[in-house]
């Protein structure tokens, strides 16, 4: 059968929080995407998955409905048990985000319904409960009462940067034309 992968690289935000595009923070309008499986002959009913799920599981999802092997440099989990109502392994798992474009350098983690934004650009820290405020507007990162979540996901981050594999930056040079930049301001992609 064919498996059907729905998803997108990246959210919009459209001046939310005083940003308009994407790439320059980690806000949910920024980063929140859908991810839509279609395996007939592996889920054969329609279901939402509350629990926090990345790009990184796409991989170990696929290779599931595929019978194949998850190969061990993979990061993520498998979806398949979500998908037919069985989501509890991922409760309390934490996804890692950052962003780091020039003047836009930003690190998060989601726990559950926990989110904590760290802006390397000016050290300020965020903290949203993202059931109680899913558009992120009130930030309890200051408030004495949250330091110890504020704490958790803060050193959690702080770990997964200790234990990630390293990577030697390619870069190459491209010769674009104007019309090429004119498209990729228009998209966003560039400044």
């Amino acid at each position: 059968g064919t498996v059907l992968v729905v998803t997108a690289d990246h959210g919009e935000e459209f001046w939310e929080h005083d940003y308009r595009g994407h790439g320059k923070n980690l806000y949910n309008g920024s980063v929140r995407v859908p991810l839509l499986l279609h395996y007939p002959q592996g889920i054969r009913r329609s279901r939402v998955i509350e629990e926090n799920a990345g790009h990184v599981d796409v991989l170990p999802t696929v290779c599931e409905l595929a019978g194949a092997a998850v190969p061990p440099q993979a990061e993520g989990l498998g979806l398949l048990k979500a998908a037919r109502g069985d989501s509890a392994y991922l409760r309390g798992r934490p996804l890692y985000l950052y962003v780091d474009r020039g003047r836009f350098q930003f690190q998060a983690v989601v726990r559950d319904n926990w989110k904590w934004i760290a802006n390397r650009s000016n050290g300020r820290e965020f903290l949203f409960d993202l059931k109680a405020d899913p558009r992120e507007q009130n930030n309890l990162a200051l408030r004495e009462e949250f330091a110890a979540i504020r704490a958790e996901l803060r050193d959690s981050y702080l770990s997964f940067v200790g234990r990630s594999r390293r990577y030697d930056a390619v870069r190459i040079r491209m010769e674009l034309t104007p019309e090429r930049i004119r498209e990729l301001k228009t998209l966003g992609y560039l400044d």
